[in-house]
Parts: structure tokens; sequence; C-alpha cells
């Protein structure tokens, strides 16, 4: 596994480096004190990123590394915490503000290990195109069509067979929420919601069951405290 560590305060790149390596000394780590020198680089499965420098800012320069590596694990750096809407909107898997605490940072870190795990997890479906395998990473919401089920991914839908609540009870420890009786939605993908919508990051909006508004806000509520740590 290849981190990468930017942020011009020197001292703050160095102690997330040391924490990486005392806890997974066997990953590769590379620092750097621009978002440019991060992106003249390799690819890498996390990016832990401060905010503001000078140069390319780390929202910049995630949206770059996101073009380039869609499945890269984005972790914010910040003194402040008015960037957590930029933040979501990148599909960042967390958001730490400084100083960096060590108990908080070993948190994040082994969640981010986790989901990194998780993210090469893949949901078996029976279309007419036969069996498929499908990045659960890659699933942006599902939703009932007649009586089949219809699955969205950035590239592509998928027509099948099955029941609604069976693919929630199989999504739910992946981070998706019943949004109403027919459709799940996963929340690595909304960008902000209201008592009766959730609205993705494409601007599309998925409205939320009146039955469901409840459960709703507390899994979307409860999700959103794993990204503000």
């Amino acid at each position: 596994m290849k981190i990468c560590v930017c942020d011009d305060d020197k001292y703050t790149a160095e102690k997330i480096r040391g924490l990486i390596k005392e806890q997974t000394p066997e990953y590769q780590v590379e620092v750097y004190s621009c978002g440019e020198g991060v992106l003249s680089g390799d690819s890498f499965d996390i990016a832990f990123l401060d905010i503001q420098m000078s140069g390319a800012s780390g929202i910049d320069t995630a949206a770059e590394l996101k073009r380039r590596f869609p499945d890269i694990i984005i972790i914010f750096i910040s003194s402040y915490s008015d960037y957590v809407t930029d933040a979501f909107s990148l599909e960042a898997f967390q958001y730490l503000v400084k100083p960096v605490d060590r108990e908080k940072f070993c948190e994040v870190f082994h969640k981010a290990l986790e989901s990194y795990k998780k993210s090469h997890y893949l949901h078996k479906i029976h279309c007419n195109k036969g069996e498929l395998c499908i990045p659960i990473r890659d699933i942006i919401y599902i939703e009932t069509y007649g009586r089949r089920l219809r699955l969205w991914t950035n590239q592509d839908k998928f027509e099948y067979n099955d029941k609604i609540k069976a693919e929630y009870d199989k999504l739910k420890p992946f981070d998706f929420v019943r949004a109403h009786q027919g459709c799940i939605v996963n929340m690595q993908y909304v960008r902000n919601w209201t008592k009766t919508q959730f609205i993705l990051n494409d601007g599309q909006c998925i409205s939320i069951g009146r039955s469901f508004q409840n459960t709703a806000a507390e899994e979307f509520t409860k999700y959103i405290g794993k990204v503000l740590v």
C-alpha cells in the first residue's frame, strides 16, 4: 500500500508520517509540502492532505487525485472546519482537525484501512447479462423498477430480480441507507440531505419517505460522525 502525506507544516507532516509507520511499518509513505508535488508522483491508495497550502490547495489536489485515481481514500487535515461541505463533495473519507490527536488519528487510520479492504468487496447480482460482480464502492443506489430492481453506478445501470429489503440487509454494513420503500442509497455519494430528500454528488435528488425520515436522519448523522472526527 502507498500512502502520501501533504502538508506545508513540516512538523504536522512528519508527525503523521511517524504515526503511520508506527502502525504499519511495511507501508510506503511519501511526504510532500505542496499539492503540485503529490500530483507529480505516482498513484496512492490513501492521501492525507492539508487544505490550506501555498500553490494548489488540498481541495484542488484532492479533486485531481480523484479524477486520476477514483478509488483513492482522501483524508483532509485542517485547522478549520469551514471546508466540510467541499470535502463531502469530493467524497472525502474523513476530516481531521489540527492539532492532530494521536488517538483520533489512529482511529481514523484504522477505519481507512478497513474501508480500503471493503472497497474490494463485490456485490453479486443475476441479470440478463448473466451473473455480475459489481464493486460495492461503485453502487450509487438501488431502486425498485416494476417487479424488478435497478442498480445504478456512474457508468451503467443493471436490472435484475431480487427484493429491495434483501439487498438492503446485505449492503447496510457498507453505509447504505433506506430512503423509502423502494430505494436504498450509498451514503458515500450523498452531498447533502434535508428531512425529505438526499442530494447526491451529481445534483440528483432522492426523496425520503415519511416513515423512513427519522431512521434516515439517524443513519446519515451517524455516517457524518465517522467523517468529522
